[in-house]
């Protein structure tokens, strides 16, 4: 090998590991930008649309791979920990609920403070600021009720579409939960 290229690999050696950072970086950002740490009460998160799509293969398009999949009978628990984000989806009937287009959407837990509803509540903001944004808003134990809904069961029973957990004074997660149905 030439003294040149012994030279060139040298340095591509040192300047790697920077450029791999600095792309690591550049690509949440580039995320944030896109509008995809919104949510829109409990029919988007992000560009996902919870009730119009309400699949794992609609969530793979909206934040890519998935870091994590975990499979419980009819139940799949599915996180990227990278954006914080982590999603429950089922399969009543049989199907295998990881499947890309066999699992429905149950419920999404978020976490980390780029995370907010379109009306501007964050993870990390005070409880003061959540019920100066959803006045109608209800504590039920840690979780805050933000947009209440109605069973699509008939029951008359009710069940948080949107919600805010909140400790020590503070959002500490937002969660949407739709139950679509899945079989």
């Amino acid at each position: 090998m030439s003294k040149h290229n012994r030279t060139q690999t040298a340095v591509m050696r040192l300047l790697l590991p920077t450029m791999l950072a600095a792309l690591a970086l550049a690509v949440p950002t580039a995320v944030a930008r896109s509008g995809s740490f919104v949510i829109q009460s409990d029919h988007k998160i992000g560009s996902y649309a919870v009730r119009k799509d309400g699949s794992l293969r609609g969530l793979i398009a909206a934040y890519g791979d998935p870091s994590r999949v975990g499979r419980q009978r009819e139940i799949c628990h599915v996180r990227w920990r990278s954006v914080g984000l982590a999603v429950t989806f089922y399969n009543l009937g049989g199907a295998n609920p990881c499947e890309p287009a066999a699992g429905r959407f149950s419920q999404a837990t978020m976490t980390g403070t780029r995370w907010r509803t379109s009306v501007g509540l964050r993870v990390g903001d005070r409880v003061s600021r959540l019920r100066a944004l959803y006045r109608q808003a209800k504590s039920r134990s840690a979780w805050w009720w933000l947009v209440t809904r109605r069973t699509p069961f008939g029951d008359g029973g009710s069940y948080p579409g949107l919600a805010a957990k909140v400790q020590g004074g503070r959002v500490t997660a937002l969660r949407v939960a739709y139950p679509a149905g899945g079989d």
